[in-house]
């Protein structure tokens, strides 16, 4: 009789557990996504609230799965909390999954946005950012959509395979986004949306009733800020190699660096040495397992190298956000050393000024001191990515005269010796350089004629790689 009694107690307390604080579902408006504007003072907003009509019963009776609610009011949390005059139920964002900033927004107000719902108990910190890159586009969540019931899951999967497919353009949560926007370290980058089309007619339930939508929504190239300022939006060319620098998108980046080893290995090359830190933290292993022939990454030789180098305790390693982000760095090179101290700055300016020859003005200078800040006392400074050597003058003059830079370039070039040894080299020592890029009008030619000994150099155009 005892058992039974402890059996019935220990039952009834989840029961009672369960029900403590329970709102019914009733008294909910289930919110799936947020367009935010500020004009006249005033925060307006758009949210996407589920029918609460049962799906099959709204679908069945022509009725939109979703219901839009328009508000406004001097602060986010009153404009919110307005919804309540034209909505029976309280707003719960506990399945919010979008929301979409108009420029105004993210331009001026966006410490005040991140502010409230990193606050909010009830929200999700999954919640993906999107730029309206106008008007009409912040009506993006009033668009009725054929392939999917809500407007948010709409633009939210598209997001997300766009940025698996192509690459076009990253795709950030309120923790990530939030991170960033503390970070002075790192700059904000967003995916944008357009509204093609009328989107008052888009908002109607004929929009999907026609192969020919009136009204249809379409992720946009990368909108890029400087600090907290809001400067513009990149072209798709530009969007797809920022994704690639920042390493936000490794499933494009292993089908780049695919396509790049299909191309070399088809002129018979001995060995391919991956030259990108972003490329090898992301790519390596699964292209490996591809090839014959050797294939070298960056970081390993180099871990290695500074495993066996005993008057170097502190580490500091700089790179682009996404190799930094991927801690592959730190991971690496522990693997040899696991005594070492490892202090990781991500510089994702820098691959974009050498690109453009800023290697050696103020620029330059000023954006390295930057960086620099909080690794002057290292014993050793990685420089993370192969466009870093052409500052290596410029982290020189920020550390200890007794301090190494560690040129990733020589490093391989040592390895890549004692891998094929003589034998599989020239006899003769010499050889002849043929240079492949993807697109022939970037600045690389000026950049290279600083940096190649060589005279006149042999650039031909890659057709095959993209």
């Amino acid at each position: 009789m005892k058992k039974i009694k402890y059996l019935s107690i220990l039952l009834i307390i989840p029961l009672l557990s369960g029900c403590y604080n329970y709102r019914e579902l009733n008294e909910l408006a289930i919110t799936t996504a947020l367009s935010i504007d500020y004009s006249d003072n005033n925060f307006n907003i758009i949210v996407e609230v589920i029918n609460p009509t049962k799906q099959q019963d709204a679908v069945s009776a022509n009725n939109s799965p979703f219901v839009n609610y328009y508000s406004s009011a001097p602060t986010l949390q009153d404009a919110l909390r307005n919804v309540v005059i034209d909505s029976p139920r309280q707003l719960y964002a506990a399945q919010l999954e979008l929301i979409i900033l108009s420029e105004e927004a993210a331009t001026n107000h966006m410490s005040e946005i991140l502010e409230y719902f990193s606050r909010e108990p009830e929200s999700r910190t999954e919640v993906k950012f999107v730029i309206a890159r106008d008007d009409d586009s912040t009506k993006a969540v009033t668009i009725q959509t054929l392939l999917t019931n809500f407007s948010s899951s709409n633009i939210k999967q598209s997001l997300e395979l766009q940025q698996k497919v192509l690459g076009l353009t990253p795709v950030y949560t309120l923790n990530e986004l939030l991170n960033m926007y503390l970070d002075p370290t790192l700059e904000i980058s967003l995916p944008s949306i357009i509204v093609y089309g009328n989107a008052e007619e888009g908002d109607k339930k004929e929009n999907i009733t026609t192969s020919t939508p009136k009204a249809l929504t379409k992720i946009g190239t990368t909108a890029i800020f400087k600090g907290k300022d809001f400067l513009g939006y990149l072209t798709e060319e530009e969007s797809k190699v920022h994704s690639i620098i920042i390493g936000s998108t490794k499933e494009s980046i292993i089908n780049l660096t695919k396509s790049g080893k299909d191309f070399l290995i088809s002129k018979n090359v001995k060995a391919v040495v991956i030259a990108c830190g972003t490329a090898t933290s992301q790519a390596l292993d699964a292209v490996k397992e591809l090839y014959d022939i050797p294939i070298i990454g960056i970081i390993e030789p180099t871990a290695k190298y500074i495993s066996k180098n005993r008057h170097i305790h502190k580490v500091g390693v700089v790179a682009t956000a996404g190799t930094i982000r991927s801690n592959v760095w730190e991971k690496s090179i522990l693997n040899y050393n696991n005594n070492l101290e490892i202090l990781s700055n991500p510089c994702p300016l820098l691959a974009p000024m050498a690109e453009e020859g800023w290697i050696d003005n103020e620029i330059a200078k000023l954006t390295v001191h930057e960086y620099m800040k909080n690794l002057h006392d290292v014993d050793a400074l990685v420089l993370g990515c192969t466009h870093y050597p052409l500052f290596a003058e410029l982290f020189k003059n920020e550390l200890r005269t007794d301090a190494e830079v560690i040129n990733t370039g020589t490093v391989i070039a040592n390895q890549l010796q004692n891998l094929l040894g003589e034998n599989l080299l020239s006899g003769s020592k010499t050889g002849k350089t043929e240079i492949y890029l993807t697109d022939t009008e970037c600045n690389f030619i000026s950049v290279a004629q600083k940096v190649l000994t060589e005279g006149k150099l042999d650039i031909k155009k890659a057709e095959t790689i993209l």
